[in-house]
């Protein structure tokens, strides 16, 4: 999980980047995202869909942030 100091750290590096506005690392409940439909270009989740008491909704709900085209990345290397 980033805390608020690496999520503030890593949007800094990617404004000093010249990616602002481009890029924007966050945090929060996958399945409850308080955001727009179409608002992400991509999402990744990390080690994180497993521990999920809903996974087919979190991707429902992911499918539905993404812009057309958007990519949703999933990596569990464990089981």
């Amino acid at each position: 999980m980033l805390r608020w100091e690496d999520r503030a750290l890593a949007n800094l590096a990617a404004e000093a980047e010249g990616l602002d506005g481009q890029v924007r690392f966050q945090h929060g409940d996958a399945a409850d995202l308080c955001s727009e439909p179409e608002s992400f270009g991509a999402v990744w989740l990390f080690e994180s869909l497993l521990h999920m008491s809903d996974p087919r909704r979190v991707v429902r709900r992911l499918a539905t942030a993404l812009r057309p085209g958007g990519r949703l990345i999933i990596a569990n290397l464990v089981q």
